[in-house]
């Protein structure tokens, strides 16, 4: 019997190629969000490149004060998602 070749969905090898791109989205919204200026936090939320849905300027204090409290409580530990 010969081997099975596994290959992946045309999708997800899609999104391989994103990772770095999410990444460096993720990375510069957590920098954002340690310089504690909601408007500089808004811009990185609406990054395409960080596939998130929906984000409304006028909620920005919101989001600051929000992810904020989330990285003060250790939720963004990895050092690829603080980009450090």
């Amino acid at each position: 019997m010969g081997s099975a070749t596994w290959c992946a969905p045309l999708e997800l090898v899609a999104s391989w190629r994103c990772l770095p791109s999410v990444l460096g989205a993720i990375s510069r919204i957590n920098a954002a969000i340690r310089h504690g200026k909601p408007a500089e936090t808004l811009e990185a939320l609406m990054d395409p490149a960080a596939q998130l849905p929906d984000v409304y300027p006028l909620a920005a204090p919101l989001y600051q004060h929000q992810l904020a409290l989330l990285q003060s409580l250790g939720y963004t530990r990895c050092e690829h998602l603080q980009g450090r």
